[in-house]
């Protein structure tokens, strides 16, 4: 652009407008460092979780046994490994057919759709399947009340009319927190629409511009 003496004003709209596109320059290089930094804090973020060994506690939610009992309380779980830890539950006692305790081990059939647990005093064994694999982010899974559904006695032959020792759930579901997303998630989003803000701004502001080229005489 060349301005001819004639026009003195047009320094002063050119310094303007100069200074304008610096302040906004440098409000977008602002901008663009606070981005960074929240790229890299999600990174860092993101790193960290996968080091540091995620067992999850899952609660017993209405588990419940046809002949009226319960089965409360909570495992622990690590999907990455598939290790149950942390087991403390316990059922309601049935006189009848002998059933009722508090379940500490883990059990011969372990999955991330499967869980069992063990008492080897009595021979006792929890079992039950899910409707969808346990994973380290929570939430709830309803039981899939299969036959594999039960409390039993193992090793037990039962002759009628006395009953065995063994009763199905008709019901019940587990649940664990759910794992909130990484606190820099949302700083995130919401830099990338200052950033689109910002650039959209500038275009707007490219096509209105009223300052005018004024070429030197020939």
């Amino acid at each position: 652009m060349i301005l001819t003496g004639e026009a003195p004003s047009a320094w002063l709209i050119l310094l303007a407008e100069s200074v304008r596109t610096s302040q906004e320059r440098v409000m977008e290089l602002r901008l663009l460092r606070q981005f960074a930094a929240l790229i890299v804090i999600t990174i860092m973020q993101l790193n960290a979780s996968p080091s540091r060994a995620v067992l999850v506690t899952w609660t017993l939610d209405g588990v419940m046994f046809d002949d009226g009992g319960m089965a409360t309380g909570s495992f622990g779980y690590d999907a990455a490994t598939n290790t149950f830890n942390a087991i403390n539950i316990t059922t309601t006692l049935n006189p009848s057919l002998g059933l009722g305790v508090t379940y500490t081990m883990p059990g011969p059939l372990a999955s991330p759709t499967l869980f069992s647990s063990f008492v080897a005093v009595r021979n006792y064994l929890l079992a039950f399947e899910l409707s969808a694999p346990m994973t380290d982010a929570g939430g709830t899974i309803p039981l899939s009340l299969s036959p594999l559904g039960q409390e039993l006695e193992l090793g037990v032959v039962c002759i009628d009319p006395t009953p065995c020792p063994a009763r199905d759930i008709i019901a019940g579901s587990i649940s664990a927190p759910v794992v909130p997303i990484p606190a820099a998630f949302p700083l995130l989003l919401s830099g990338l629409a200052v950033l689109g803000f910002v650039a959209r701004r500038r275009r707007t502001a490219a096509a209105a511009s009223p300052y005018v080229r004024i070429n030197a005489p020939s």
